[in-house]
């Protein structure tokens, strides 16, 4: 068989036109006489003879069977995907192996079962035995959406009115299902807080994401106390690694760090609130990048080491940011802190708010750590100590 012995297609439903007593719609389940049903078809009367006390087929019949089976026909025809039926699937004892079948919540998903019998619904958070059959390919630019009233098991994120409920399910979507094709995609996140009490991150990226041209969080630019993520519990806020991800519009803290980009990650921040932080507010490691742009406000801190810490070739660039200090802050090893080649850029940076109140250490540079102001001078940082230098640490 060959491309070329494909049938013609239907382009009416066989007995679209038929009505009343022409046609049976639907088939019943089961039927008495000689009516035809789904368990029986036409059954054994509708053979006898007449005169034998048979009854013919009724043409009803026949034009209903005909009507349904050639719908599902041109259905297919079309082109048209089977979505996941949980009545079908309590009818059949559950979807074979290998079966393929439309997510209801994501459209363009489909998803394979990988067992006999699969009764789960593949768009559950129970969901058991099936795996993405396919990616999502971007033909433009991607939004998803997420909001404290939102659904990660209900709602697929698309819309304002269809909204996740959390920033790493959002992730774990465009993860799984899409290939960003070159596009961009933004998370809006609406006002409210988003906030994880235990010892994982609020939002955890592990690895790029796939044909991704960069993901920005999006939250509320002139108002960024409005969208809050912490972990209250015990644990960082936010984990970036090997990730282009851009926050905008947002207040963050964490038990731990609020902000931890490691290995490849190029983390931009905008108009953004940090508060209290166990460690570290803002850390780049082995490799990463945290870019630091506009205006933005520390938050009465206590406790933590510092608010930017570049630690192990990581850079944290300040450059011609405005930085505006609430009241209350104090840090236990210094307001930045670069070691192990770390590298801090912080030239024309602009400390205001009650930055001259600030308590702690100015600035520690130590074991090959570097912090260039370009001649910003030793006060240049808030604190109510001196700076220091040491094992080969570069301040200039």
């Amino acid at each position: 068989m060959d491309f070329s012995s494909i049938p013609y297609k239907f382009q009416y439903v066989w007995a679209e036109g038929a009505s009343g007593s022409y046609i049976t719609d639907p088939i019943p389940a089961t039927a008495s006489g000689g009516a035809a049903s789904q368990t029986l078809g036409f059954p054994p009367i509708t053979a006898t003879a007449t005169g034998a006390g048979g009854i013919p087929p009724n043409i009803a019949d026949l034009n209903g069977f005909m009507n349904y089976a050639a719908a599902w026909l041109q259905w297919y025809q079309a082109g048209g995907a089977i979505q996941y039926d949980a009545t079908l699937s309590s009818w059949i004892g559950g979807y074979a192996n290998n079966a393929i079948v439309q997510s209801t919540v994501t459209p363009g998903l489909l998803w394979q079962s990988t067992a006999d019998n699969n009764t789960t619904n593949p768009d559950s958070s129970s969901a058991a035995n099936w795996t993405p059959f396919n990616r999502i390919r971007c033909s433009a630019n991607l939004n998803l959406y997420i909001a404290p009233t939102g659904s990660d098991t209900a709602n697929n994120g698309l819309s304002s009115g269809s909204p996740f409920a959390t920033l790493q399910h959002a992730i774990n979507v465009l993860q799984k299902y899409y290939d960003g094709n070159g596009f961009s995609a933004q998370i809006n996140c609406a006002n409210g807080s988003y906030l994880m009490t235990g010892s994982s991150a609020v939002l955890s990226v592990s690895t790029p994401l796939l044909g991704f041209n960069g993901i920005v969080i999006y939250g509320n630019p002139i108002a960024p106390s409005e969208v809050i993520f912490a972990n209250t519990g015990s644990g960082d806020c936010f984990v970036i690694i090997n990730a282009v991800i851009t926050f905008n519009g947002i207040t963050f803290y964490g038990a731990n760090r609020g902000l931890a980009a490691l290995g490849g990650a190029i983390v931009n921040l905008y108009n953004f609130q940090v508060g209290n932080c166990g460690d570290y507010q803002i850390e780049a490691a082995t490799g990463a990048q945290i870019y630091v742009n506009g205006t933005y406000t520390i938050l009465a801190s206590s406790g933590g080491n510092g608010f930017a810490h570049a630690h192990a070739g990581g850079t944290i660039t300040l450059n011609s940011a405005t930085c505006e200090c609430s009241a209350g802050i104090s840090y236990n090893i210094g307001f930045v802190v670069s070691d192990e080649c770390g590298v801090i850029e912080a030239a024309y940076v602009t400390f205001g708010g009650s930055s001259s109140s600030v308590v702690g250490t100015r600035y520690q540079a130590n074991i090959n750590g570097v912090i260039n102001t370009e001649g910003g001078g030793a006060n240049y940082f808030p604190g109510s100590v001196a700076g220091e230098s040491s094992s080969g640490g570069v301040y200039v």
